[in-house]
């Protein structure tokens, strides 16, 4: 008996490889759980995003901020 590939518990997938796998796993877990809609899955999947644009939007306000700062554009005190 002849064994191919490395045991299952090792992966030599790439990162890319793996990420692309966990995507497809949760858009597995939407399409089989017979309880959502298409219109939950998409309702869902447009909030997450939303998520990570207030999530990098906080940042950039700061760094923004910042950078005016550092250009000299600040409150003077008299």
């Amino acid at each position: 008996m002849t064994i191919e590939g490395p045991p299952p518990f090792i992966t030599n997938t790439t990162y890319e490889q793996q990420r692309k796998d966990r995507m497809g796993d949760a858009i597995g877990d939407y399409l089989c759980d017979e309880d959502m809609t298409a219109k939950q899955t998409y309702d869902e999947m447009l909030s997450e995003i939303q998520v990570w644009i207030d999530y990098h939007q906080k940042f950039l306000d700061k760094a923004i901020a910042l950078k005016s700062l550092m250009m000299g554009h600040r409150e003077i005190d008299l």
